[in-house]
């Protein structure tokens, strides 16, 4: 199928207020890195299916996010971030994701019971 065969009569145009309020978000670039992990491990997270160094991401950063903000907000601050920002992302990785929703669920709630 090429693009003069999709039926987009349903989509509306983008008007001027659309782009107005735009922000132009680059992809952030990914360094290549050498690191050691538990062969059940990696391979839990290749039986997933493709992604799954996204997934190892995600989880890395859900901790990194969790502990930044442990480290900087007192705790009434951090129970009203970690109730919005981070329930935010994992319910965006729900939709696509559920297993891996859990997971982050689990590597924050560690994050927070440690602090």
């Amino acid at each position: 199928m090429d693009d003069s065969e999709i039926d987009s009569s349903d989509i509306p145009p983008l008007g001027e207020d659309f782009f107005k309020n735009a922000i132009l978000v680059l992809p952030r670039v990914k360094r290549m890195v050498s690191i050691r992990l538990d062969g059940d491990v990696v391979d839990w997270y290749k039986g997933e299916g493709p992604g799954y160094q996204t997934r190892m991401n995600a989880v890395l950063k859900a901790y990194m996010l969790a502990t930044l903000e442990s480290q900087t907000l007192n705790p009434s601050q951090l129970a009203k971030k970690s109730a919005s920002g981070q329930a935010a992302s994992v319910a965006i990785v729900s939709a696509r994701k559920p297993k891996m929703a859990a997971t982050l669920k689990a590597a924050s709630k560690a994050t927070r019971t440690r602090t």
